[in-house]
């Protein structure tokens, strides 16, 4: 799904993966100006990790473990559009 998002530049794509018990989403929207770092925090139950990809930045989250959520992000690479 893409969606405007209220203050943020652009498109953000959301896809949405689950194996019917936990649920992982991710987030790929165009790099912010300000310089985006590796990052990763958690509120609650939920781990969310966010790291620069090309021009732009992921975001993927969920109930599953940290090292779940950073594979998962870490496993996105940019492949541009397909040549003509």
């Amino acid at each position: 799904m893409k969606r405007s998002i209220a203050g943020r530049a652009g498109m953000v794509s959301h896809i949405v993966y689950s194996d019917g018990l936990a649920a992982v989403s991710v987030f790929i929207e165009p790099l912010p100006k300000a310089s985006i770092a590796h990052h990763l925090s958690h509120q609650g139950a939920v781990n969310i990790f966010t790291r620069p990809v090309a021009d732009f930045m992921v975001t993927v989250l969920g109930e599953a473990p940290a090292a779940t959520v950073m594979q998962i992000a870490n496993s996105l690479e940019f492949r541009g559009p397909p040549s003509r």
